[in-house]
């Protein structure tokens, strides 16, 4: 069975592996190169959660604005309603 703690995904052996920031600083990497192998010039990265979008990217002169999201699992990342 996993523990949980404050902010820390759960482990089976109770060792933090990343923090909630840890997490999203990581998906925003993610999607980040996942964007530039699918061709689009990254403009401006804010790994700062509160801050929308976390990516500004372009792609065939358009400019694409990317909300970054994250969760441990089971959870999903959401935007929630400030954001929409």
């Amino acid at each position: 069975m996993s523990d949980w703690t404050d902010e820390r995904c759960p482990t089976e052996m109770n060792q933090e592996v990343m923090n909630e920031d840890d997490i999203h600083d990581f998906g925003i990497d993610v999607v980040a190169e996942y964007s530039q192998k699918d061709g689009f010039e990254i403009l401006s990265i804010n790994k700062d959660r509160k801050y929308n979008p976390q990516i500004v990217a372009k792609k065939n002169g358009q400019l694409a604005l990317i909300v970054v999201r994250t969760a441990c699992y089971p959870n999903k990342g959401s935007l929630g309603d400030s954001v929409r």
